[in-house]
C-alpha cells in the first residue's frame, strides 16, 4: 500500500512507524513537516530516499502527493469485541457505522470529521463500502492514526451486539426523525450514516431508537434536497458532541 502526503506520512510515523517500509521526497521538498519526517525516519531506522518528480509520480500515479509518498504495509483493521470494549471504557462514547458508504473520499473525510469530534470509531462493511484505501487515508490527512476502523460483514449484527452492550442507535434519515438540533440523545452512542442517494437500509432503520435528520433553511424551490455523507457527519458529530454532559 502507499501512504502519500504530508499529514497523512508524518501521522503514520507518529503513531505507528512499524508499518511504514521506505519513504520517497521529492528533492526539492522543503518545510518543518518535511524536517520533522526526517528527523521521524531517522529515529525508527526507515529508510528514506530523496528523488525526482518523476519517480514520486511513478509511485503515486500523479496524485496530490505533496511531494512525499511512504510504502507501507497493507492497513489493518480493528477487531469489533476490541472497538466496542474501547468505547465502553470512555464516558459518552459516541462510534458511527456506514451502510454502504463506497466512496473512499467521503470515508476519508468523515474519518477527519470523526477525529476532531472525538468518535472513538467507525464500523464499515466488508463489501458495498469504502475501505482503508490510499485515497481514503489522503483524504483523512492523518486522522487515519487516531480512529479506530472496524470492517464487519453485516452492519445490523453490529448494531445489534452494540446495542446489547448498551449502546443507543441513531440513525441518519433525511425523510423522517427528528431534528438534531432540537434533539438530546443519550450516550453511548452508535450513529448509522447511508450514503447519499439510498440513506440507511430499512432493517437498520428498524433497529434505531432514534431517527434524526438535518432540516434544510429551505430558501427557495432550487435548495438540494440533502447533503452528502461526509458534510452531513460533521454536522451530526457537533450537535451529538455538544450535547455531551
Amino acid at each position: 500500500m502507499i501512504l502519500y502526503g504530508r499529514n497523512s506520512v508524518f501521522e503514520s510515523l507518529r503513531i505507528n512507524p512499524k508499518q511504514i517500509n521506505k519513504i520517497y521526497l521529492l528533492k526539492t521538498s522543503s518545510g518543518h513537516k518535511i524536517k520533522d519526517v526526517v528527523d521521524l525516519a531517522r529515529v525508527n531506522s526507515i529508510p528514506y530516499q530523496f528523488v525526482d518528480l518523476l519517480k514520486i509520480e511513478k509511485i503515486t500515479g500523479h496524485k496530490n502527493h505533496q511531494g512525499i509518498v511512504a510504502i507501507t504495509l497493507a492497513r489493518q483493521y480493528t477487531e469489533l469485541e476490541t472497538l466496542i470494549t474501547k468505547a465502553k471504557s470512555v464516558n459518552n462514547s459516541i462510534l458511527c457505522a456506514l451502510d454502504d458508504v463506497t466512496d473512499p473520499q467521503n470515508l476519508g473525510s468523515i474519518l477527519r470529521n470523526a477525529s476532531f469530534f472525538g468518535i472513538i470509531g467507525l464500523i464499515i462493511t466488508k463489501r458495498n463500502s469504502a475501505g482503508l484505501t490510499d485515497i481514503a487515508v489522503k483524504v483523512a490527512s492523518g486522522a487515519a492514526e487516531h480512529v479506530m476502523v472496524s470492517q464487519v460483514s453485516n452492519i445490523g449484527y453490529a448494531v445489534d451486539k452494540l446495542k446489547k452492550e448498551g449502546f443507543w442507535a441513531i440513525g441518519a434519515d433525511s425523510q423522517s426523525g427528528e431534528s438534531i438540533h432540537k434533539a438530546d440523545f443519550p450516550k453511548p452512542a452508535i450513529v448509522i450514516l447511508g450514503s447519499e442517494g439510498a440513506g440507511i437500509s430499512r432493517l437498520l432503520k428498524e433497529k434505531c431508537d432514534f431517527l434524526v435528520n438535518i432540516p434544510s433553511c429551505q430558501i427557495n424551490e432550487n435548495t438540494v434536497p440533502s447533503l452528502n455523507v461526509a458534510s452531513a457527519s460533521s454536522i451530526i458529530f457537533y450537535e451529538l458532541r455538544k450535547s455531551c454532559k
